[in-house]
């Protein structure tokens, strides 16, 4: 049994190659949802933009930069996988 000097929690977030190339997928369609938002509001009158309602678009792509940036914040991703294989 651990005493409880033994229990410690030290994460290391983003130590892996794996996490690594998740934050940078991320951090990339981050900015395409945000570049998506400024073709946007540049091409506001645009016919086509008006058709598909501006401003619901643009709730639309933060909903999507939110769900992206909850990956930042996942729990370490080896260790889940590690779990899981031993069920």
């Amino acid at each position: 049994m651990p005493t409880w000097e033994e229990r410690t929690f030290a994460p290391e977030f983003y130590k892996s190659t794996d996490e690594k190339i998740m934050v940078a997928i991320n951090s990339v369609c981050i900015a395409l949802c945000a570049a998506l938002i400024g073709f946007v509001l540049v091409h506001y009158r645009s016919a086509i933009i008006r058709a598909a309602t501006p401003s619901f678009s643009i709730v639309i792509i933060v909903g999507a930069m939110l769900m992206l940036a909850s990956n930042y914040f996942a729990s370490d991703i080896s260790r889940a996988r590690t779990c899981w294989r031993r069920r």
